[in-house]
């Protein structure tokens, strides 16, 4: 299929999913799926397109939920599915994610982190570390807030008792110790010393550690 011919499917799938039509979700979902493979595929233009539906979804989870909990099942695999579009995209392109997709990407991937859906749980704090990874060299300083901010909802997941999420979440840590050049805390994540983690994060001088807890709850 030629390049041309994948990009106008794109957007045409993004625009059946912004119908909000729930019998095209997931079809449209898988079709997403196997086509952000095609060489060449306008990367930053496809993420623009996928993202916002991804913002929108975020808004949809309380009504869901009141709905039914099928429908919170269905709108699990839709944001999964959604995930997984969004990360192959940004490991199929050859260029860094341009910084304002990258600071929109972390504001809506780090929520994720926390919902009741282990698969989606997963996907976004591996995409979370694909952001810290695919970013422009000039964003990466801009980027440096929404990395604090997912200190301690990562440090919590440590602990968590899926052991995916829970390795998920040390890899993706190491990565944003490591990209907020925190020398000591990536030397303990290296060497699995997990409780030492939460120490040495919450005895960082008061105001430090203060903003990195504030940022979490935001």
């Amino acid at each position: 299929m030629s390049r041309n011919a994948c990009n106008r499917i794109i957007r045409y799938l993004v625009e059946l999913l912004r119908r909000k039509e729930t019998r095209w979700e997931l079809p449209a979902m898988a079709f997403l799926v196997e086509l952000v493979a095609c060489p060449g595929i306008k990367g930053d233009r496809t993420l623009q397109l996928i993202l916002r539906y991804l913002q929108s979804q975020r808004n949809a989870v309380p009504a869901a939920k009141a709905h039914s909990a099928t429908a919170g099942c269905h709108h699990g695999e839709v944001v999964g599915m959604t995930l997984s579009v969004l990360s192959k995209v940004v490991q199929n392109v050859d260029v860094p994610i341009a910084s304002p997709i990258a600071l929109q990407l972390a504001e809506a991937l780090r929520p994720l982190f926390d919902k009741e859906s282990s698969y989606v749980q997963l996907l976004s704090i591996h995409f979370f570390r694909d952001v810290m990874g695919f970013v422009a060299e000039a964003g990466k300083k801009p980027l440096e807030p929404h990395v604090q901010q997912s200190l301690f909802p990562l440090l919590y997941h440590l602990h968590d008792e899926n052991q995916r999420v829970a390795e998920a979440s040390r890899e993706t840590l190491l990565q944003a110790t490591t990209f907020l050049k925190m020398r000591k805390l990536a030397w303990l994540l290296k060497r699995q010393q997990t409780w030492e983690v939460g120490e040495c994060l919450l005895t960082e001088p008061s105001s430090r550690a203060d903003e990195y807890l504030l940022q979490s709850l935001l």
